[in-house]
């Protein structure tokens, strides 16, 4: 049973001011001690959101941020969320995941194959280069285990079982 259930994927993006903390950042504008900054990720759901769901989302993450980060005095800006695509497979920093339906390991890495190369055939068709943060290169392809210790992929971690989820580094 290989993979091949597609699921929505979302973008997220936030920019913000916040308290410079080093001196060679410049300020753009803004009052002096003061800085522009921003972040996005990408999530997978397993089902389409609603308006309020990506809202909640986005509050969620900026409550966190806000909360790590609360010596430098984050004022929100703007939050943004849009659809993507669905797809097997999200990106996330040299990372993909999926969910996990019982897959067994070798239907992971047929399905994670099969995905590189649509990307990869997907990218050429349009003249772009793929985004794949390393994932082209099967040699990268790892997981690791309790200690931090690189394993064979996929990650079956108990973060990973935790969150429902199955992931290969790379």
């Amino acid at each position: 049973m290989i993979n091949l259930i597609k699921y929505p994927i979302y973008d997220f993006t936030a920019s913000w001011i916040q308290d410079k903390t080093t001196c060679d950042m410049p300020n753009h504008g803004l009052p002096d001690g003061r800085i522009w900054n921003g972040s996005g990720y990408s999530k997978m759901f397993k089902e389409e959101q609603t308006k309020q769901d990506l809202d909640i989302e986005c509050l969620g993450w900026m409550t966190k941020l806000k909360e790590k980060h609360e010596n430098v005095n984050i004022e929100i800006f703007s939050m943004n969320h849009k659809y993507i695509k669905s797809e097997t497979w999200c990106l996330t920093w040299f990372s993909h995941y999926t969910f996990d339906n019982g897959q067994t390991d070798e239907e992971i890495i047929e399905s994670f194959y099969e995905y590189v190369r649509r990307v990869q055939d997907q990218a050429i068709k349009e003249g772009k280069e793929p985004c794949l943060m390393g994932a082209e290169d099967t040699w990268r392809w790892h997981a690791k285990d309790e200690s931090g210790e690189r394993i064979e992929a996929p990650c079956r971690c108990k973060f990973c079982k935790q969150a429902g989820i199955i992931r290969i580094d790379h």
